[in-house]
């Protein structure tokens, strides 16, 4: 994932310069922290099935991580002035490195 954001932000940088740049940064960093959120939900649903406690709140805030990183991402865009396609394509890139992840397990298989 590091690679191709590192790809992403080199590609924005030089097509839409440090608009663009942050821009993706930006998306990307908030499809990151949306998966990372996903990730701990997850965790969380299966402590609860195998019968450990999981406070509920915590999972309540965990599920609501579309609205938790939309407002950071839109905060941003409203403060920044970022490259809006920028952000489209970093929110994509966790998206984007699970496909080749697979891709190359696939294949190697």
């Amino acid at each position: 994932m590091a690679a191709l954001g590192a790809i992403g932000i080199a590609w924005f940088s030089w097509r839409e310069g440090v608009s663009g740049a942050f821009g993706f940064l930006t998306g990307a960093v908030a499809s990151a922290i949306s998966f990372w959120l996903l990730h701990r939900l997850t965790g969380n649903l299966e402590a609860a099935a195998a019968g450990r406690h999981v406070s509920p709140g915590r999972v309540a805030l965990l599920s609501l991580r579309f609205l938790v990183v939309g407002i950071g991402v839109y905060a941003i865009l409203r403060t920044y002035e970022v490259s809006l396609s920028g952000v489209a394509a970093g929110l994509l890139l966790t998206v984007a490195a699970i496909t080749l992840a697979n891709l190359y397990d696939w294949f190697r298989s």
